[in-house]
């Protein structure tokens, strides 16, 4: 029969193939053939058992037709078929039928019976437990004597890796698994293969090629549980500062607010919802913003978004209007990602933020590099939210809070010049200038944006301070206005207005701040005030005791 139908199987996937166990478990490595054996499998059992019924389920809708033409069909050589593109449905010569369906809408699958189930990237689709325990399984009660095959990548821990443990089992007769990596597949390119193993990296190539399930590795977001353990705020602190980070939705999609403590990179509170007009959205978002003392707002303003941050501008709340291109949004994730992964971030456990980091995976593209996205037919609202949020308040980890008992009262002092701070290092400037969009023919930048007294009201107060020079930089990589824009305003924050410098002595309790530590700095004669500090320059002196600091005020976060 495998001769007359033009099937055939590789070495290793001979004994996947013949296994007669009700649940087959197949953990394998890209490319090494698990697809092609399943449909080979699948179009045996379609001609020797008459009448039996199938159903293929994929990760995506659009899969599908690819599938069946590219797979299906040239298999079929000479017996008489049917596909119904409409319905998604393969008629084989003998009564018996494939039924294709995608995890993407799990509604339409209900209400069939069927003999064998065939899940192509199970390490996906079982992401959704739902979608197996409620939806698929009670389907496999009218099972006549059929069979489930789970065959897919592994992709961390999760109910795949679950299955692919019980067919290890001695005691579990109806389940049995098997591994093969994309090595064992003789018809890849070798050296290709050697090529994977040089630009992977190690959990990358062990999940990918080994058909390894690396615990917390392969997805995205690593260390989850250790961060996630911070105390929910519902109300501002006046000690705290604050940030707001928002991706926006209308209908399908949610709209996510997490607020994020700039002081102590911290998410302490989110909201979620759907379905709201634009004008209740921008009230729930300026009144989250006023009750967290008037924080900062990042917005996605890609698409939908413009309007709504142009709206709470208008209406005088600080907002940042961040357009999120693919480069940038891959930068935001993998911020977020390695903020996360360093514990240099924590927020409180929030339900749907957990889960949406727990998907986020790789994915490879075409031309060979990867990509970080949320599964198809996922959500990453939550996720980018929190990234915005991050992006302004998680770039400090403060080393020491200080207070009037850590130092002597005679030896703090405010370094101060006639803009109210000492230059020090730091290069002032009245006009500054971007250059973008670089022409790399004919080798020269085709537009600027330019920050000068009389556009931007820092330019005008360090003008009148006596800054008379001007700074410009150039970027070969921002080629959008909105993007320069961005970067213009960090710019002027950075050169336009004056660090705050303090000096400060102490005993032998400060020996152990260093260069460059970030402390949180209490003035001696304001009860209340704090703000963090940049150590610029220490002097120790064990031999008396003693230990003299200066420190730069931070006034602007940088991820």
């Amino acid at each position: 029969m495998r001769k007359t139908l033009k099937v055939k199987f590789l070495r290793h996937q001979v004994p996947v193939f013949d296994c007669t166990a009700r649940n087959v478990v197949y953990v394998k490595g890209r490319r090494a053939g698990g697809t092609l054996g399943a449909v080979n499998r699948l179009i045996e059992l379609a001609h020797t058992r008459r009448g039996s019924r199938h159903l293929w389920i994929d990760t995506v809708h659009r899969n599908i037709e690819r599938y069946v033409q590219r797979y299906f069909i040239p298999r079929l050589g000479g017996t008489n078929y049917k596909w119904n593109r409409g319905r998604k449905c393969l008629r084989f010569q003998g009564g018996a039928y494939c039924d294709f369906a995608s995890a993407q809408r799990p509604e339409n699958l209900e209400g069939f019976a069927y003999d064998y189930f065939w899940f192509n990237e199970a390490g996906i689709i079982l992401r959704n437990e739902d979608l197996y325990f409620h939806t698929l399984l009670p389907m496999a009660a009218e099972s006549r004597g059929g069979q489930s095959f789970f065959i897919g990548t592994p992709k961390g821990s999760g109910l795949f890796k679950r299955m692919f443990d019980w067919g290890q089992e001695a005691g579990r007769p109806d389940w049995k698994s098997f591994r093969s990596t994309s090595l064992e597949n003789f018809t890849l390119n070798k050296g290709e293969l050697r090529r994977f193993k040089r630009e992977m990296s190690n959990p990358e190539y062990r999940q990918e090629i080994l058909a390894e399930f690396i615990e917390g590795e392969g997805a995205v977001f690593r260390g989850v549980e250790q961060v996630a353990k911070a105390q929910q705020e519902k109300l501002g602190n006046p000690a705290g500062s604050y940030v707001l980070g928002v991706d926006l939705a209308r209908y399908r999609d949610f709209t996510v607010i997490w607020v994020g403590r700039a002081d102590t990179g911290t998410g302490v509170y989110c909201e979620r919802f759907r379905r709201l007009p634009w004008r209740r959205q921008v009230e729930r978002i300026s009144d989250l913003s006023r009750r967290f003392g008037d924080a900062p707002i990042y917005v996605d303003a890609t698409g939908v978004g413009d309007p709504v941050a142009e709206t709470l501008s208008g209406n005088g709340l600080p907002v940042v209007a961040v357009v999120l291109t693919a480069a940038r949004k891959q930068q935001l994730i993998e911020g977020l990602a390695l903020a996360i992964e360093q514990e240099l971030f924590t927020f409180f456990p929030h339900k749907e933020t957990l889960k949406e980091l727990s998907d986020y995976q790789y994915s490879r593209l075409s031309s060979g590099t990867w990509r970080t996205s949320a599964p198809a037919g996922s959500n990453d609202d939550c996720v980018i939210a929190l990234a915005l949020c991050r992006w302004e308040s998680a770039a400090v980890t403060v080393d020491r809070t200080l207070g009037p008992e850590d130092f002597l009262l005679e030896n703090f002092s405010l370094e101060e010049s006639p803009i109210g701070s000492t230059l020090h290092e730091q290069q002032l400037a009245r006009e500054v200038t971007v250059e973008f969009g670089f022409h790399f023919q004919h080798g020269k930048y085709e537009k600027n944006l330019r920050a000068f007294p009389g556009n931007t009201a820092m330019c005008n107060s360090i003008d009148a301070a006596g800054v008379k020079n001007g700074v410009t930089k150039k970027s070969e990589y921002i080629l959008a206005s909105d993007t320069a824009s961005l970067y213009l305003a960090n710019l002027v924050r950075k050169h336009c207005q004056g660090n705050e410098f303090v000096s400060f002595a102490g005993g032998p309790n400060l020996f152990d701040l260093e260069l460059a530590d970030v402390v949180r700095v209490q003035h001696p004669m304001i009860v209340g005030s704090e703000a963090l500090y940049q150590i610029i320059r220490a002097e120790l002196n064990p031999l008396e005791g003693r230990a003299a600091f200066t420190a730069a005020k931070l006034i602007a976060y940088e991820a």
